[in-house]
């Protein structure tokens, strides 16, 4: 067993679309990544072609990025993944990490101050610990979809606990650029439908592409442009916002 993998372990075993058990890994130990001290600090982007959504930049350094690959790299992707769509739609390799408290932590200490805004009345509260890694090769895809929301996860005495807290749910969907030295994979929003007109958006390595996700009014369709080139890392969470009685109704899980 190498060093990277005796820092994990298999905190579940989740059904996908067509396999029965995808492990849901978890850290044995807190500080897996070395986090900078110091940085630039994350500067916000909204995109204002697409009211809701924006960008935050200054995330994750190179060197992040990297450790964050080089773990997932080592721990192993899979074709199928713990959600209802299938390959033929989601067409990239697939790995769960239930993420430990410092790295949940640093990451939302670093955005928060960029995530101000109330949603049903209800502040920011968090990352979602459940970290989805996505690796697109050359010809991966993910067609046209509307994104789920989620409740905030943990570990509690080593067992996995899908709704830990009970009070948070989550609002925004959150992607993590970790690599940028590839040709296609812009992220395409359909603000009228899928019918309508496509927005390409190119989000940079070391940043955050934000967006309404669930039964909040202004979720969009969005689909993963074809990688002509390259290799596409993104880790995709969600930022969690308090639960209130005017946040209930957007709180609709859609299985992705």
């Amino acid at each position: 067993m190498s060093e990277t993998e005796a820092d994990f372990f298999v905190l579940a075993h989740e059904p996908g679309h067509d396999q029965e058990a995808l492990p849901l890994w978890a850290s044995a130990r807190e500080g897996l990544i070395r986090f900078d001290e110091a940085g630039p600090p994350v500067e916000r982007i909204d995109l204002p072609d697409l009211p809701g959504v924006f960008q935050l930049h200054n995330v994750l350094s190179l060197e992040e990025c990297e450790q964050f690959r080089l773990i997932v790299d080592t721990l192993g992707f899979h074709d199928d993944a713990p959600v209802s769509l299938p390959h033929s739609v989601r067409h990239m390799r697939n790995l769960n990490w239930l993420v430990d408290e410092s790295i949940c932590a640093t990451l939302f200490s670093r955005c928060q101050p960029q995530l101000t805004e109330l949603i049903g009345g209800a502040p920011s509260l968090g990352l979602n610990a459940r970290f989805r890694f996505y690796r697109y090769q050359p010809g991966d895809y993910f067609k046209t979809h509307t994104d789920g929301s989620w409740p905030g996860s943990a570990v509690v005495d080593g067992k996995l606990q899908v709704d830990a807290f009970g009070d948070r749910w989550s609002q925004l969907t959150f992607l993590l650029l970790l690599s940028g030295d590839y040709d296609g994979g812009h992220t395409r929003f359909y603000p009228e439908g899928e019918s309508g007109e496509a927005i390409p958006v190119h989000t940079p390595l070391g940043s955050a592409l934000c967006f309404p996700h669930g039964g909040h009014p202004q979720h969009y369709p969005h689909a993963g442009e074809k990688i002509r080139r390259g290799i596409k890392y993104i880790i995709r969470t969600d930022v969690l916002y308090g639960r209130t009685p005017g946040s209930e109704k957007l709180q609709r899980r859609w299985m992705y």
